[in-house]
């Protein structure tokens, strides 16, 4: 078989033996030191087989990723700890392998899923203005993971950085003083790293920079990797070994590996990286989901449902206030008007009806008395000032009356929507949030990251049509049967004060 010719499947399958006889090396001076297997051809077979996956280019994947998985673990396989020396690079020889397929038109970067993301990480973002969760933090080890879960950031409203392999601490460091100038003091910190001695390592050192750094650190939750993240059948090829008898200590955090293994390590032998899971086909939205899953394990889905959703809930009255209002005499009112009491009361409450009632009563008779007045106009045009003016003064009497009716009727509508919105507020026990989703069941967080949906997309699941017709209906009831009318005698009154 050529090297184009594997599945991704099969190569992971092989044994070390089955690699040195479909991979064997031939070249007499890499055999005397030792090697029996070809890495490049190895190399090419495994970037041949993994395009076959047909990986989509939105997956955002970085070289480093494909090197995790799927190459490295099969490396091990073929190589063992020579593949893990840092000396033999044995990454940078993927690198370069890939890079001359690529220039050969063998295949391209885009097949295996790689888009370039370093390009697209910031060093720090601010935390969004909402208050609900700000004090989280979600730290990545890996830029390659970071990238792909920087979208949970917004719908969270937490704050998600990476260590980019620790090659990024002084952003670390500026995105901490920024979150203790917005006033924070106190984080709740969640990690995501390796599962190996060096990640935990990794995770505890910035809890302890974080503290350093003037944030304490009230809770701190390792979510993953963990081996209960990946499939039997993922485990066991993506499991590496851990070296024994190493001492690690990262910037004064020190780890034994014997330990380690000996509590946390996978059949107390191996380790796993964040990539086992990451790298797989679709690994990106399930380590979304993973991540997601474990956040919501502490932190209140409703609380941030209430916080996107409470502008909705302060509306809503309104909302409904200004449709009763618009519904009686098919004007708008200002929200402002609603919630305040007018400083001038009317000389007498009139209703829209009794306003109309009265208006017309007394324009009619206006109209009466000025009929023989405006025939007369229609005939002597040229006496139509002086007309005219004569008019005006026998409307006079009436206009002022209309005008004190319309000015009463000013104030009165005023006053009900007024006592519409104190009535809402004294029975606003009615209407409990938890009868209303507003677009947002149970779980839809977790549902929304799994679905991919953004923040923005998020918020357009508001729906306050519910809460805006129960509230209508029961302003309406009260209106009818006379509750808002015992209201406004209060406040006709002077004996109704502002709520």
């Amino acid at each position: 078989m050529t090297e184009n010719k594997y599945s991704l499947a099969h190569l992971q399958a092989m044994t070390k033996e089955d690699l040195e006889r479909f991979f064997p090396q031939r070249n007499a001076k890499w055999v005397r030191l030792g090697y029996k297997v070809d890495i490049t051809r190895l190399i090419k077979a495994i970037i041949y087989a993994t395009k076959e996956l047909h990986w989509s280019l939105t997956d955002n994947r970085g070289c480093r990723e494909v090197w995790y998985n799927p190459v490295k673990p099969i490396l091990l396989k073929a190589e063992g700890r020579r593949i893990e020396n840092p000396k033999s690079n044995y990454m940078r020889l993927f690198e370069e392998t890939l890079s001359e397929m690529v220039k050969a038109r063998e295949l391209t970067y885009a097949d295996l899923g790689i888009n370039e993301f370093r390009t697209l990480r910031e060093l720090y973002e601010d935390v969004e203005k909402a208050e609900c969760w700000k004090n989280i933090i979600l730290f990545i080890e890996k830029d390659g993971a970071y990238v792909h879960l920087k979208p949970l950031q917004n719908l969270f409203n937490i704050t998600i950085m990476s260590g980019s392999g620790w090659s990024n601490t002084a952003g670390i460091e500026k995105m901490l003083r920024n979150l203790t100038e917005k006033g924070i003091s106190e984080v709740v910190v969640f990690t995501l790293t390796d599962y190996d001695p060096f990640g935990f390592a990794i995770s505890k050192e910035f809890v302890d920079k974080c503290e350093t750094l003037g944030l304490y650190v009230t809770e701190h939750h390792r979510i993953g990797i963990n081996p209960k993240h990946a499939t039997p059948e993922i485990l066991d090829v993506q499991k590496y070994p851990v070296k024994r008898g190493r001492r690690l200590t990262v910037n004064g955090v020190s780890f034994d590996s014997d330990r380690w293994l000996a509590e946390y390590g996978v059949e107390r032998a191996y380790g796993l990286e964040i990539e086992a899971v990451s790298a797989q086909v679709g690994g990106h939205q399930f380590l979304r989901q993973i991540v997601a899953k474990e956040l919501l394990a502490y932190l209140k889905e409703t609380d941030r449902v209430e916080e996107i959703t409470k502008t909705a809930w302060e509306n809503a009255p309104f909302r409904a206030i200004q449709e009763i209002m618009r519904l009686i005499d098919n004007a708008w009112i200002d929200r402002n008007i609603i919630q305040t009491k007018p400083e001038t009361l009317p000389d007498q409450y009139l209703s829209y009806d009794e306003y109309r009632e009265k208006y017309n009563e007394v324009f009619e008779e206006m109209e009466s008395e000025t009929e023989e007045i405006d025939s007369q106009i229609d005939i002597f045009e040229e006496r139509l000032g002086e007309l005219e003016d004569q008019k005006a003064q026998l409307e006079g009497p009436y206009r002022n009356t209309l005008d004190r009716l319309e000015a009463n009727y000013i104030l009165s509508k005023h006053i009900l929507s007024y006592c519409l919105h104190q009535y809402y507020l004294k029975n606003r026990e009615k209407w409990q949030r938890q009868d209303y989703t507003l677009g947002y069941p149970n779980g839809c967080i977790e549902n929304a990251v799994k679905d991919n949906i953004d923040l923005p997309r998020f918020l357009k699941q508001i729906d306050t049509s519910k809460i805006d017709k129960d509230i209508t209906t029961i302003l309406i009831d009260a209106y009818n049967n006379g509750e808002l009318a015992r209201l406004i005698s209060d406040v006709m009154k002077g004996g109704f004060k502002n709520e």
